[in-house]
């Protein structure tokens, strides 16, 4: 027989709107260290809408650390919950691209400052950028074929892996244009050093695709 396990803490307060911003920010200006922010982001799931990546914050962490991922941009900064993910994976180098900068990110980097991980925002279109070398991308911008199409451009410069969030969201309609899973096919039939390494259907979707 099981035994009934009382009074396990959280380290959050649970809320119900699925458009609460400010709350999703609190967790980060609560949060006195980078891996306490990833670790209450975690425990947050249960509607796509509202938490978005979180579910999968521990498997873009793992999946970091796997593959010895040491260099990192992330298109779409938001509230840099997966930039937690992705430095508690071994990240020390990241590149944040986006056209705005959320009101957390200063309090996240000052989290960075303290913890010794260099985080570099950039304010600016991710389509126009042009990436630096590095080991990872991580792609959750604006959802569309046309928008991907532009950040894909910059493959050549990624060493190792390639990770696309709200794949199964914005698999045949896209947010203001087309569908992601056409870009994402086109790209793989056109280089075919780029194959998939692991499909999520949770929390809105997830691809990863690794350099060959």
């Amino acid at each position: 027989m099981y035994k009934k396990i009382k009074n396990i803490p959280l380290l959050f307060k649970k809320e119900s709107n699925p458009k609460d911003t400010p709350f999703l920010r609190s967790l980060c200006y609560d949060s006195q260290t980078v891996d306490e922010y990833f670790w209450k982001s975690s425990q947050q799931g249960g509607d796509d809408r509202k938490f978005s990546t979180n579910e999968l914050l521990p498997v873009i962490r793992l999946i970091t650390q796997q593959q010895g991922i040491r260099t990192a941009a992330e298109f779409g900064t938001a509230q840099c919950r997966v930039s937690s993910a992705l430095f508690m994976g071994g990240v020390k180098k990241l590149y944040s691209v986006d056209i705005v900068k959320d009101s957390v990110v200063s309090h996240f980097e000052k989290l960075c400052s303290k913890d010794d991980y260099n985080f570099e925002f950039v304010l600016e279109d991710s389509a126009k950028y042009i990436l630096p070398e590095v080991d990872l991308l991580f792609i959750d911008s604006l959802h569309n074929r046309e928008h991907l199409k532009k950040e894909l451009n910059n493959h050549e410069n990624v060493k190792k892996l390639i990770m696309l969030h709200d794949t199964e969201t914005f698999k045949e309609h896209g947010d203001r244009g087309g569908g992601l899973q056409y870009e994402i096919q086109d790209f793989l039939n056109n280089n075919l050093n780029w194959s998939v390494l692991y499909k999520f259907i949770h929390n809105n979707g997830m691809m990863v695709l690794v350099r060959d």
